[in-house]
């Protein structure tokens, strides 16, 4: 991780500016900025029994370079335990819609 600088994220010539088209800036180790006309959101991306998983962290500047760093290398933690991330969050999604 770390192509991407606080600096880069921010909007500017040349770095993540917002454009009619979205785009991904790549920091690393599946960790991208989305950035859309409107919004910037970091994503986390990884393959899961052949899919390409996109998983949300939050929305920029919520959710700093720094932060979304962190999340992203607990999501790696969580694969590397054998949990598949997207399919813990809908469980959690169920569980509280159920509880509710």
């Amino acid at each position: 991780m770390g192509q991407l600088t606080d600096l880069r994220v921010k909007n500017g010539a040349k770095n993540a500016e917002h454009r009619a088209e979205e785009y991904l800036l790549a920091d690393g180790d599946g960790l991208y900025l989305r950035v859309r006309q409107t919004r910037k959101v970091w994503l986390y991306r990884y393959m899961h029994d052949g899919k390409n998983i996109k998983l949300t962290l939050g929305r920029y500047p919520v959710v700093s370079l720094a932060a979304a760093r962190r999340k992203a290398r607990e999501e790696m933690e969580r694969r590397a335990d054998g949990i598949d991330s997207k399919e813990a969050r809908r469980e959690q999604h169920r569980g509280a819609l159920l509880c509710s």
